[in-house]
């Protein structure tokens, strides 16, 4: 079964995309665990104690690249593959094979998830000693096997152990080593491995295995990456990258075995890849933050504006209290460009971080760019030597706010006439951030309207998010008096769809006068097609500024409307009757399509033959508006036809002739057949029925057969076959 998985893996392989992979260099140093760990593991000052005797090149272990191009979570650090470490690569073959590799911490890991088989086989292993220069320990990795998704919650449960040994971790005295290869929200913790992470359901019909090793599989599978066909890296599934991390006691040291293995056989590999600089001592990071809370952009510190912050974030040691010690530098004067403040901070112990406030004050002196330098100094703890580090904060100049208030239009600041419609116009530019401004009636629209009556002083106030008072601009109009204006508007009326001129009049005012109308045109006289009854608006002003608003009403009549229905009229053949549906309609006049017209309301008209005919109404009102409506009818006409099935001529005086009766046709031929199909009668005339003889002599009782052909009175041929039977 296992040869055959391993089939069906090339072939996905082969079809995978091959665009973003991992890429794995096993050459040296890159094959060296203590190198490895040194250079690519541990972040830069991590005091590191390499295995002694010094561990040997693996081929199973290497340094992995992938630029994260595929979302893989980790960039760049070391790949540990239960093969080669190339296996790694998509389409890599799994034919390596290191034979058991016996490991006491992995097989009592697999024991405590009840694993149903614990042969471990292709073990890589990692070791190293540390010195705790802090209160934690943590690393970033990520767990894939090619075992899922073909085996899960089977025998062949690969496991991956991140083995801690030493003295008081997470604070328990009686704990020396921990496995911190966990599934998340776990407790008690579950160790990672194929059977107790993965996609949530067994590959085959039992789930057991995965149940035995962990009872919350289905929701641990929140933590699994399905990789189908393995494209990118060489497994069919991965889990997202996982922290593994403990609490430690600063200055002890500390064991570290990194462990992955087949489980049961040594066909498919497993491998974790862990991230490069993920193990790193404790930090202070030191920022500046300035203009807090303004909304511009905090490159440079504005005086006057929200307080800046100098801030310093714990990067590990929670537990440790910090006391940073600083001095101030720079250009920037403590006490006059700046509020004085403290020359050291305390981050205390549980706490990540703490900030000082720094206000810088708005002189109203243009002095150019400023800075203020912050030098911390060394903060050293029984464990840990923290570097100094320096931050700086340049400080400018407020920015000036420019306002300013005018008379759109070109409009003069002397006004002729009392009553004049004016719009002012104000602007602001400058300051720092949002920039706010108002007229002295508080509102906040650039434009203002009014009719000035006597003459008015405006006022305009500006002020940005950092201003403790406004700048103001204003502007005077002045008012001269002028005479009145009077407006008179024509209504008019139409049909719709037909055109309505409207008309406006003015007298008084002040020459020039000008009419404008609500799209902005100046006519006098205008024409407009509206589709129902309108106002249309239109204001009138003459050269003091005197304005008039008024409309004019465009009337439309109700609307015309042609509409009819035709049936056959029963009383007449070839007629027709015609309902009159039109609305809104005084005069009506129909062209029925054969030369003939009406005006009656509701006409009935006899067509001269059968056949299709356009019929049109048109349709007026007494105030000419007009509307059509035209219908393509058929006018048809049907026949009846009567055929008895018996006759019995026996000079009773009853029922002596086989006689049709019907009509609707021009033509009519009638053949009767005896039984051998020999001509006994034929007619042409409806008139003359058969009397039950032939050649003179009565036939004899029997059955005998008929045809009928017709030519209707529209040319349409019709022909009706049957039997009739003679009774003496």
């Amino acid at each position: 079964m296992k040869a055959l998985k391993y089939i069906i893996s090339l072939i996905f392989l082969s079809l995978g995309n091959l665009s973003a992979q991992i890429q794995v260099t096993n050459a040296a140093p890159y094959n060296n665990p203590d190198q490895l760990v040194q250079n690519v593991l541990l972040g830069p000052g991590v005091p590191f104690l390499p295995t002694f005797p010094p561990a040997g090149n693996s081929p199973q272990i290497g340094l992995f690249t992938n630029g994260n191009s595929f979302g893989f979570g980790i960039d760049s650090g070391i790949v540990m593959v239960s093969g080669n470490a190339t296996d790694a690569h998509p389409g890599a073959p799994f034919s390596t094979a290191f034979g058991p590799t016996p490991d006491a911490d992995l097989a009592s890991m697999l024991a405590a998830i009840g694993s149903t088989n614990s042969t471990i086989n292709d073990g890589a292993f990692i070791e190293f000693d540390f010195v705790a220069t802090g209160d934690s320990v943590s690393f970033k990795y990520i767990f894939g096997s090619y075992e899922y998704t073909g085996y899960t919650c089977s025998s062949f449960n690969d496991a991956f152990g991140f083995f801690l040994t030493g003295v008081g971790i997470n604070g328990n005295p009686n704990v020396s080593t921990v496995n911190l290869a966990q599934v998340p929200f776990t407790n008690p913790p579950i160790p990672v491995a194929v059977n107790t992470l993965n996609q949530g359901f067994p590959s085959g019909s039992s789930a057991a295995a995965c149940l035995a090793a962990n009872p919350n599989y289905v929701s641990s599978a929140n933590w699994y990456v399905p990789n189908a066909g393995a494209p990118n890296v060489n497994v069919t599934g991965y889990t997202v990258p996982l922290r593994a991390k403990a609490s430690v006691q600063c200055g002890y040291l500390y064991h570290i075995k990194l462990a992955i293995s087949d489980v049961s056989d040594n066909a498919l590999h497993s491998m974790t890849f862990l991230e490069a600089g993920s193990f790193r001592v404790p930090s202070i990071q030191y920022s500046g933050s300035n203009n807090h809370n303004n909304s511009f952009t905090d490159s440079v510190a504005v005086e006057g504006c929200n307080s800046s912050y100098f801030k310093a974030v714990k990067g590990g040691s929670i537990s440790d209290r910090l006391v940073v010690h600083f001095t101030k530098t720079g250009t920037a004067i403590e006490g006059v460009d700046y509020m004085p403040f403290a020359d050291s901070l305390v981050i205390p112990a549980g706490s990540i971080s703490d900030s000082i406030p720094i206000f810088f004050y708005d002189d109203g002196v243009n002095e150019g760019v400023e800075e203020l330098i912050i030098n911390t100094l060394q903060v050293i703890t029984p464990c840990y030597a923290y570097p100094a580090q320096q931050i700086s904060f340049k400080i400018r100049d407020r920015q000036p706010i420019q306002s300013s208030v005018v008379l759109q239009g070109n409009m003069p600041d002397t006004i002729d006439c009392s009553g004049t419609p004016i719009q002012l116009f104000a602007s602001a530019s400058g300051g720092d951030g949002f920039l706010s401004s108002a007229w002295e009636t508080g509102s906040t629209n650039s434009y203002r309207w009014d009719t000035i009556r006597e003459t008015t002083t405006y006022y305009y106030y500006s002020w940005d998010e950092c201003s403790a008072d406004s700048t103001t601009d204003s502007l005077t109009v002045y008012v001269r008096t002028a005479a009145d204006l009077q407006v008179r508007g024509d209504n008019a009326s139409a049909c719709l769809g037909d055109s309505v001129q409207l008309r406006v009049y003015h007298e008084g005012g002040i020459e020039p006068v000008f009419i404008t109308w609500f799209d902005g045109r100046n006519d006098s006289v205008r024409s407009f097609a509206p589709n129902r009854r309108t106002y249309y608006s239109f204001s009138v002003a003459d050269a003091c500024g005197e304005i008039i608003r008024d409309s004019v009403l465009a009337n439309i009549f109700p609307q015309v409307t042609s509409s009819f229905v035709a049936l056959e009229d029963p009383a007449a053949a070839l007629g027709m009757r015609f309902t009159n549906y039109s609305q809104n309609g005084d005069f009506y006049y129909w062209e029925f399509g054969d030369g003939d017209t009406s005006s009656l309301m509701h006409p009935k008209h006899t067509f001269p033959r059968p056949g299709f005919y356009s019929v049109r109404l048109n349709v007026t009102d007494a105030n000419g508006c007009f509307a059509s409506n035209e219908l393509r009818i058929e006018v048809t006409q049907e026949f009846d036809l009567f055929i008895p099935t018996a006759f019995t001529p026996n000079n009773d005086g009853m029922n002596e002739f086989f006689e049709i009766k019907g009509g609707g046709f021009r033509e009519y031929k009638l053949s009767i057949f005896n039984r051998w199909g020999e001509q006994v009668f034929y007619s042409e005339d409806l008139n003359s029925p058969w009397d039950g003889s032939f050649k003179g002599e009565d036939v004899p009782t029997g059955v005998y057969y008929y045809s009928v052909f017709l030519v209707l009175n529209d040319g349409k041929l019709h022909m009706e076959k049957g039997s009739v039977s003679i009774i003496r």
